[in-house]
């Protein structure tokens, strides 16, 4: 009987997965109830994604040189869409601080358009729950007369069907500082920047985004 031994051992070393997009959410905004506000949301948006991967082992060199550009190191163009509704309420803390608490339900559709490899092309659903709680506050800076405020976040999110990278919920630590514009453009009322952390079970990522709210 004829014996066989693999002769290729490999692991990946490191696999990284990125994205760089922007999302535009737009509805109209309903007062239920005093500083409780509920908003549908219709979502469009569009994203560059990329993997790194680094092998370690004796087979590195002929795994590279099959899975790069299919499974592993590629990159490619996505389109967003989908729809989500949002809840927010609001308690002022006094002498400018305040608390909102947000919760959200999202459902969104990713479709590739633009890949290195047929082999990369997808199209996925998503569905997820997020709660969170923001914290607000005066940085007591005025610059050009405008208000500076931080931003504290703390929340929680929950993915339906599918998980993310076999976790099915993270959670969510983040800071921001928003400027107030209002007047200032036709439409808005601050500008912000934020960054966020995320902690799960094996996985571990952050964000760093841009919003403008009107």
């Amino acid at each position: 009987m004829a014996k066989y031994k693999p002769i290729l051992t490999v692991f990946a070393l490191m696999i990284s997965w990125n994205s760089f997009g922007g999302l535009l959410g737009v509805g109209p905004e309903f007062t239920v109830a005093e500083a409780f506000t509920v908003t549908p949301i219709v979502n469009a948006g569009i994203a560059y994604i990329w993997n790194d991967t680094e092998y370690s082992g004796p087979g590195a060199d002929t795994s590279s040189a099959i899975f790069d550009g299919i499974a592993f190191n590629w990159d490619g163009w996505a389109a967003l869409g989908g729809f989500a509704c949002r809840a927010d309420w609001v308690r002022p803390l006094g002498r400018g601080y305040a608390l909102k608490v947000v919760g959200r339900y999202d459902i969104r559709w990713t479709r590739t358009f633009d890949t290195d490899s047929s082999a990369q092309e997808f199209s996925d659903r998503l569905q997820q729950l997020t709660l969170r709680s923001d914290v607000t506050g005066p940085m007591g800076l005025t610059p050009l007369d405008r208000m500076l405020r931080w931003r504290l976040i703390a929340g929680y999110r929950y993915f339906f069907e599918d998980s993310l990278f076999e976790n099915n919920d993270i959670v969510l630590l983040g800071a921001g500082i928003e400027y107030d514009i209002t007047d200032m453009l036709p439409m808005g009322t601050s500008l912000g920047v934020k960054c966020d952390v995320m902690f799960g079970e094996g996985i571990s990522g952050y964000t760093i985004g841009m919003s403008w709210s009107f």
